[in-house]
């Protein structure tokens, strides 16, 4: 739902980094499906914790302004 609610952005300039934090192979399986979005990059880490897995996120983005959403998070399609 989060990756959905920002693929529907009427903004389109975006890019999303997904940092999967020690999930079970199911999740992962999931993720797979993402990978081949230009605009979606994902990286496995060992469990580390949130705060980690979000500075780990920011460190890989290029863009200005960055936006920390969980998987439970999703945002309107004009936000």
């Amino acid at each position: 739902q989060a990756i959905e609610s920002v693929l529907n952005q009427t903004f389109q300039d975006f890019e999303i980094i997904i940092v999967d934090d020690g999930s079970n192979q199911e999740s992962r399986d999931q993720l797979k499906q993402w990978e081949v979005n230009h605009s979606i990059k994902v990286f496995y880490i060992e469990q580390s914790g949130p705060s980690y897995a979000r500075n780990y996120g920011i460190k890989r983005a290029s863009g200005e302004y960055i936006l920390p959403l969980d998987a439970d998070d999703y945002i309107d399609k004009t936000y």
